[in-house]
């Protein structure tokens, strides 16, 4: 048997490890309604869907479960990733347009 014992991450760690602000997925003391309509907007909500996600922010923004935090970090894309891929990106851009000169 081993003495090793495994640590989960905390949310905040695997934020930063996407790159992302402490806290960024902490929705404590958010603006419910605010948070409601940027997220509904963003993805396409009807009505229904819309009153089941504010009641979840509701919920979370008086103290935000660590579920959701590992849940949306998860489906985050790398912020340090995305930038280098557009850097790169960027660079062949350039060099095609060079040559097109």
């Amino acid at each position: 048997m081993s003495e090793y014992t495994v640590r989960r991450l905390l949310p905040v760690e695997c934020e930063r490890l996407m790159g992302l602000p402490d806290g960024h997925t902490d929705l404590t003391g958010c603006d419910v309604d605010a948070v409601t309509e940027m997220v509904a907007a963003s993805l396409g909500y009807d009505d229904r869907q819309k009153a089941d996600l504010r009641r979840k922010v509701a919920r979370w923004s008086k103290g935000c479960p660590d579920g959701p935090r590992y849940k949306a970090v998860g489906n985050a894309l790398a912020v340090p990733v995305m930038r280098w891929i557009g850097e790169r990106i960027q660079i062949v851009d350039e060099i095609i347009h060079e040559k097109e000169d």
